[in-house]
């Protein structure tokens, strides 16, 4: 049996409300991670998703992940 690790990140979300009342959310450390929401919540909620996205593409492109 392999046993494996996983690392943990934390990552500081930033949040800006547009001039539609939709809810932003982006990584400035992710260069392209950004979402939107409806509310706060699920801006966060997406954000979840899309930082997954993006950490897994950097990982696949053999990019190195120095955070």
């Amino acid at each position: 049996m392999v046993k494996r690790t996983m690392k943990t990140y934390i990552f500081r979300v930033e949040l800006e409300q547009d001039e539609d009342g939709r809810w932003n959310a982006s990584v400035p450390t992710l260069r392209g991670c950004y979402t939107w929401g409806n509310t706060q919540e699920e801006a966060l909620l997406y954000i979840q998703d899309a930082v997954k996205c993006c950490v897994e593409d950097m990982i696949a492109q053999g990019e190195p992940i120095n955070f």
